[in-house]
């Protein structure tokens, strides 16, 4: 046994891996972090709308497009979010989110990059995460969404840029519907030029879509041409 494989399998010993939702011990461990009856039990949605990731009825057939975006697109791009916001998808977001959780951050981005390469045909040219203010990253030392990003560059090799900045304002966590559409429109601004012309944005969460409707609306005046929205998580309603 060579030196290596004999420290691996000391620590695995030692410390042995569980399971990023049930805590137990897994003698095998996925890329996912867990064990396979957590991973296989975590809400999914099965048909979405492809413009902003509304649930849609199981027996919808057409252009998978819901009411509201027949009107008014979240995105003209595709938007990718597979878990429905509950239970241990929320325990996930939270322990990334507040607890800079890179484990939560592993099993988010294995859920949104096993939707996105058994849906997207075609993969953007770069990823853009959302961004947070300064002020907002002073404080909490990280930006959830850059560790997602980062998950996911490495599993689809693409690259990360870093075109947009956010002005400092209120904190969305918890506010409804109403209090996240009256964020002001300008509080993105571009800091980048030379854009490709499709990119992806990554975040947490999909509640209303206001900031990332926001964002690809300031990527489209940079002269961005497609612009597909992915988060590992998307609300079951509009709150």
């Amino acid at each position: 046994m060579s030196l290596t494989k004999f420290f691996y399998k000391t620590i695995n010993l030692l410390l042995p891996d569980t399971c990023m939702l049930c805590r137990m011990v897994v003698d095998d461990p996925a890329p996912h972090l867990c064990c396979t009856h957590c991973w296989s039990s975590l809400a999914r949605f099965e048909l979405q709308c492809r413009h902003c990731g509304r649930p849609l009825p199981t027996d919808g057939v057409g252009d998978l497009i819901c009411g509201a975006c027949q009107t008014n697109p979240l995105t003209l791009g595709l938007t990718i979010a597979p878990l429905v916001y509950a239970e241990e998808a929320v325990d996930l977001v939270h322990a990334l989110k507040f607890s800079n959780s890179l484990r939560a951050a592993r099993t988010l981005s294995c859920a949104l990059s096993e939707r996105i390469l058994s849906t997207a045909t075609q993969l953007p040219k770069a990823i853009v995460p959302t961004p947070i203010s300064w002020r907002r990253h002073f404080r909490r030392g990280y930006n959830q969404s850059d560790r997602l990003a980062h998950e996911l560059a490495t599993r689809l090799e693409l690259p990360i840029r870093y075109p947009l900045r956010r002005r400092h304002g209120t904190v969305q966590h918890g506010n409804s519907r109403a209090q996240r559409e009256a964020q002001p429109m300008k509080v993105f601004t571009i800091a980048e030029s030379d854009l490709p012309d499709h990119i992806a944005l990554v975040d947490d969460v999909i509640t209303t879509g206001t900031t990332m409707k926001n964002m690809s609306k300031t990527l489209a005046r940079a002269g961005v041409q497609r612009v597909d929205l992915w988060a590992p998580c998307r609300a079951s309603s509009d709150f």
